[in-house]
């Protein structure tokens, strides 16, 4: 039988639903449904990127939303490729789960996001597969 704390990446025990529960904001329908204009479409700059063999996707996620919100803001001009492994390394930090490449929790990268925010790849780049798992921040990107 199929362990009910884990589901597809997620170790449902980890999450601060509590957190969640309190700080969330209900969304009325269906993302389907939505009629935006279409200058707001992001599918022309997301981007799929390979997350090697790590537990990573919170961090792809994470990363991918704050560049998404930094396009909508800029009105589509501000195309910025912000961090994956800062947004995963912060993720599992404000969650509790640093230390380890055993994923992260979506109130982590909630927290992650609005408390330190995002940094540029280009300062904080995505590890090779064949690197080891570091949460050594590099200098500067603070």
């Amino acid at each position: 039988m199929a362990d009910p704390t884990f589901f597809s990446g997620l170790i449902r025990n980890d999450e601060d639903r509590r957190w969640l529960a309190n700080n969330g904001r209900k969304f009325g329908g269906s993302y389907q449904s939505l009629d935006y204009p279409k200058e707001l479409d992001p599918r022309p700059i997301v981007r799929v990127e390979d997350q090697c063999n790590r537990n990573s996707c919170v961090g792809h996620g994470l990363s991918s939303c704050g560049e998404i919100c930094a396009w909508i803001d800029s009105g589509g001009v501000l195309e910025i490729e912000f961090s994956r492994w800062g947004a995963y390394i912060w993720s599992q930090q404000m969650g509790g789960m640093a230390g380890r490449d055993n994923g992260a929790t979506i109130s982590g990268a909630i927290k992650a996001a609005a408390e330190i925010g995002f940094c540029p790849e280009s300062l904080w780049p995505y590890p090779p597969s064949n690197a080891g798992y570091s949460t050594k921040e590099p200098a500067g990107v603070r």
